[in-house]
């Protein structure tokens, strides 16, 4: 259809003007989908679930294979998983999920200084998630895969450690996928190649620092609380003034006039409120430093004797690590935050434990000087290892049972040709050293 219009200046006839779009050089409007459009919307539409549409273009070590196998694999049982790993687990009882050992910190007990049979590591109810009672760490189904295999969790492995971790969930999950094999890409020419930087190591997963000071400074001296001080003195023996004078242990009140951070309890669920460890007797504070001697973390220690298994005699912060992290006394805490000297070393003692730990610092505290650690199941590094100057004589008295000895073997290792290194008063195993009585 045309329409006419009146002559401009110097024109004779009228132009004639086309409300077509194609002549206008537009684009004609569509008033139905391509046909390209209709089949994606056709292939979209045909899964009811978002996470059953199939992924297929995926780069890395998880090209060729589904998505969904990690969403399986944080899903999927764990006891199952750790049987089909090889690991000896604990089937549910109660209201257990079932136990195992833990592939952190390889503690076998629970708690090591009770009759408690329970494996270190205990499973969710709903069979999910595990958590290990010695060290603190946790995860789901991969990261027991991961840290069983690798030592590690899954993030913080190169590429041959996950992609032996991809393999080992998707053979499981009975998932085709394509082997993965590493690119040899070519290095650029340039005259100046930049080296790469270093690894950055991951941090570990401690309580957040300010919360962590605040409660240390809400903590009152030992002999401020009568209960916990008559405690000390006729159940373990030691002296609570020494323990005070030294500041080895702290006791949080029970008065509730401090707000206690959400990591100091348990519960918060529905059906389980949040309760604080100190409300059910675990009052006694002990900090545990890094290896720069740093205040990472504390351990709630049980004030009271009882015979049930409820509550443990002492427990780490809820949801954050320990691994890593040691008591110290100030000899032990010189040897972490300076360099080591090049006079006499002093001797070292490593305690297992808590209140055997306070009970050597308070033994030692004056006229021998000795630098005392306290360590858990898992918390001893080579970091902490390479403060002790070469040539110190280190004597490390752990529990003696397969857990203790276990945990000797570990510690002794970290020692291995640079000390004289003894367990209670005999030659330790896993030391090359020369030890005397």
């Amino acid at each position: 259809m045309h329409t006419e219009s009146h002559p401009g200046p110097g024109l004779t006839n009228p132009p004639l003007f086309a409300r077509n779009d194609l002549k206008l050089g537009r684009r004609p409007a569509r008033s139905q989908p391509s046909q390209r459009l209709r089949a994606r919307r056709a292939v979209r539409g045909s899964y009811t679930d978002h996470s059953e549409r199939p992924r297929t273009k995926r780069s890395g070590i998880f090209a060729g294979m589904p998505a969904d196998w990690i969403d399986r694999m944080r899903t999927a049982p764990v006891l199952s998983i750790a049987q089909a790993l090889g690991i000896e687990v604990q089937p549910p009882r109660g209201s257990s999920g079932g136990a195992f050992a833990c592939p952190a910190c390889n503690a076998l007990k629970r708690h090591t200084k009770s009759r408690d049979k329970r494996a270190a590591a205990g499973v969710r109810n709903d069979g999910q998630g595990w958590r290990c009672f010695q060290c603190d760490a946790s995860g789901d189904g991969i990261d027991l895969v991961a840290m069983h295999l690798r030592g590690k969790r899954l993030p913080e492995l190169g590429d041959t450690g996950k992609a032996e971790v991809r393999d080992w969930c998707v053979n499981w999950l009975g998932i085709a996928h394509t082997a993965y094999v590493a690119v040899q890409r070519p290095q650029p020419q340039t005259k100046h190649v930049i080296p790469p930087s270093p690894t950055v190591p991951v941090a570990r997963r401690y309580p957040p620092t300010d919360e962590l000071n605040a409660l240390w400074a809400s903590a009152r001296p030992v002999v401020e609380e009568h209960a916990v001080s008559t405690w000390l003195t006729a159940a373990r023996g030691l002296d609570s003034h020494a323990i005070a004078d030294l500041d080895l242990a702290r006791v949080v009140p029970d008065d509730r006039s401090v707000t206690l951070p959400r990591w100091a309890g348990f519960g918060g669920s529905d059906d389980k409120p949040w309760r604080s460890w100190p409300s059910a007797g675990l009052r006694l504070l002990v900090p545990l430093f890094d290896g720069q001697g740093i205040m990472r973390s504390v351990l709630f220690r049980r004030a009271f004797e009882t015979s049930k298994d409820w509550p443990p005699k002492s427990i780490g912060t809820n949801g954050f690590e320990r691994a890593g992290l040691v008591m110290a006394n100030a000899v032990a805490l010189h040897l972490l935050t300076h360099s080591p000297s090049m006079g006499e070393p002093v001797p070292v003692v490593i305690e297992e434990g808590e209140t055997d730990w306070l009970t050597a610092c308070v033994a030692w505290a004056r006229g021998n000087e000795r630098a005392i650690f306290g360590v858990t199941s898992g918390s001893w590094t080579e970091e902490i290892a390479k403060c002790v100057p070469s040539g110190a004589r280190v004597t490390i008295r752990t529990d003696n049972d397969e857990p203790g000895d276990l945990l000797a073997v570990k510690i002794a290792a970290t020692f291995a040709g640079r000390c004289t290194v003894l367990r209670g008063g005999r030659k330790a195993k896993g030391s090359d050293g020369e030890g005397r009585q």
